[in-house]
């Protein structure tokens, strides 16, 4: 890999792979014999060493890396592992952003419930005022694929409850919350496509190698009829939970694909402005137009196997989300005094009654789309 990439005489100065007498030499870890340690074996990617005050002076000292960019206009940073930076590192970060600008925003790529995450059998204190504003969601994106996907309605109810009882209020209303990432199965695929295993701890990982990924990927028509129908229901809740929704290119005029690097695929500027494209302008516009969402609370109204319903409310204002993730007729007479109002945006509902693979967001006192 070293002969494959341009590492030679990049920039005027030596660099450290050119010579120990580099200015830069010092700023990388080794390892016993001295060679440049890689982080997780890639040549092109070596480890810096945060031990260096130089190194640290760079990212985030004045003037620094940080600086720069506040400079150029940006509002925050993504953390990328967070997982492995050490808490010096983010808090430093954190310091560097802050006197750039008062509300810039620090997120973090954690994938497990931040709060009781542990590194070297220490628990991370990264989301507890020191370091990082809020994280990555994937705790929720794994339980709703599994809940739309095979009806796992415990896991989505423990999980949401979990998530709200351990995590501090600012961090879960800002939430980072994603159906599909460039590190993960796309949304669609996951909850139709063969090679998901609803035992598997994360859904969105596929039991077969990419040599299979690459020769099954393609939907069928009726699968992928079945998966628009779905990915709504799912992207209903991830935008109408509490944080913020956040969609991976492509997700909202329907591209699918198995993990990376089937994920990953050129835009389809084709399907620009197709059903689902405007299906997804319609939920955000009911996100940004009710402002009491930001931090309204939320109940679970109902939850089994067929149909999620819960509300977000706060003094004045409500809003009641009901889907169903089944192709059966259900009533829905048990939670019928949740129903009264304006329904805002809805899919085979009727007279209380949510038809097959049904939605229906009804508000009271809100802002209209």
């Amino acid at each position: 890999l070293h002969d494959a990439l341009p590492i030679y005489g990049n920039y005027d100065e030596i660099g450290a792979y050119q010579s120990v007498n580099s200015k830069y030499y010092n700023w990388y870890r080794k390892n016993e014999n001295g060679e440049f340690e890689y982080w997780w074996g890639f040549k092109n990617l070596p480890v810096c060493d945060g031990k260096n005050e130089e190194w640290q002076n760079f990212i985030y000292g004045k003037n620094g890396i940080v600086d720069k960019w506040f400079k150029l206009g940006i509002d925050g940073l993504r953390l990328d592992v967070a997982d492995e930076l050490t808490e010096e590192f983010i808090e430093n970060v954190r310091t560097a952003v802050k006197r750039n600008k008062r509300d810039g925003f620090i997120i973090g790529e954690v994938w497990e419930n931040a709060i009781t995450k542990e590194k070297d059998g220490m628990q991370r204190k990264y989301l507890l005022g020191k370091g990082l504003d809020s994280v990555m969601n994937y705790p929720f994106t794994n339980a709703i694929l599994k809940f739309v996907r095979f009806g796992n309605y415990k896991f989505l109810v423990e999980t949401v409850n979990e998530i709200f009882a351990q995590y501090p209020k600012e961090a879960v209303y800002s939430l980072m919350n994603s159906l599909s990432t460039h590190d993960i199965t796309r949304a669609i695929t996951t909850l139709v496509a063969d090679g998901i295993d609803e035992n598997n701890d994360l859904i969105w990982d596929v039991n077969y190698n990419r040599q299979w990924q690459l020769e099954n990927e393609k939907l069928t028509d009726e699968q992928y009829e079945k998966a628009i129908k779905l990915f709504k229901i799912a992207a209903i809740i991830q935008y109408l939970l509490p944080g913020n929704a956040c969609i991976y290119y492509g997700d909202e005029v329907g591209m699918y694909g198995y993990k990376d690097p089937f994920n990953r695929k050129c835009f389809e500027w084709e399907k620009e402005g197709n059903a689902l494209n405007n299906f997804f302008i319609k939920l955000g516009k009911i996100k940004n137009n009710n402002d009491f969402l930001q931090e309204a609370k939320v109940e679970i109204i109902i939850a089994n196997s067929n149909i999620l319903a819960f509300r977000r409310y706060e003094e004045t204002s409500s809003i009641t989300v009901i889907v169903n993730r089944t192709n059966e007729k259900i009533s829905l007479d048990p939670i019928k005094k949740y129903l009264n109002g304006k329904i805002i945006l809805c899919e085979n509902y009727e007279n209380d009654k949510i038809f097959e693979y049904g939605f229906a967001i009804i508000g009271n006192k809100i802002n209209k789309l």
